[in-house]
């Protein structure tokens, strides 16, 4: 975890975890008192992550950035939380943070939150010229095109038949399986989850194999 309101400290803290402690990556909460993570004035935090070639997870904050007083917990934890990470991995992309920093890799927990239920709609925005906010800046490629090469996603979800779509929108190799310890289900239940909704050799894959390129399981990998 590092303090990413502050750049010049989060620069530190990430350097110290990586090169003295070890550290395989760096965990960022999806927003910063309700602002994005990703703006021009914090860029120089995630080219340092590039430089180091660790990958980062997003996490909800323990209070999404829409949050109301009164809102029952299955809006908040339910809907808000994977709106917020969605909000946060969508705020690298059109920031032009993945473009400056192309070896950045992401891990969006929740089977990618909203983002493959809603790809085709935000794709289809960023064809509309009328629709660019003035001052951003034009990004390289295609959201879709970032979410198979920048971003990875977990299986860490309840509903049926998500996964099979977030593989098609991601691509098979960029499903990893997720605990989401010590919350919610036990790690047996998560793993049977991925059996019971993938075939035999997908869900082998997910369970085994498949990991950020960028993640060392010891230093000396690194």
């Amino acid at each position: 975890m590092v303090p990413i309101q502050s750049v010049e400290d989060a620069r530190d803290t990430l350097d110290d975890a990586i090169q003295r402690l070890t550290l395989a990556g760096v965990c960022l909460i999806t927003h910063v008192a309700g602002e994005p993570i990703a703006t021009k004035e914090r860029l120089p935090f995630f080219e340092k992550v590039d430089d180091l070639r660790v990958p980062i997870f997003l996490h909800p904050s323990h209070r999404s950035s829409i949050y109301r007083p009164g809102q029952p917990r299955p809006i908040e934890a339910g809907l808000n939380w994977v709106y917020d990470t969605s909000l946060a991995a969508l705020s690298l992309m059109f920031s032009g943070t993945l473009d400056a920093c192309p070896h950045l890799e992401v891990v969006h927990p929740h089977v990618g939150g909203v983002l493959p239920y809603v790809l085709g709609r935000i794709a289809s925005t960023t064809q509309r010229r009328h629709m660019v906010v003035e001052g951003l800046p034009e990004v390289e490629r295609a959201p879709d095109e970032y979410l198979r090469t920048s971003f990875y996603i977990d299986s860490v979800g309840q509903t049926r038949h998500a996964m099979g779509l977030a593989i098609t929108e991601y691509g098979v190799e960029r499903l990893l399986f997720g605990t989401d310890f010590p919350w919610q289900q036990p790690r047996q239940a998560r793993r049977a989850f991925v059996e019971e909704e993938l075939d035999e050799e997908t869900a082998k894959r997910v369970l085994e194999r498949n990991r950020p390129s960028l993640l060392s399981l010891s230093p000396g990998e690194r």
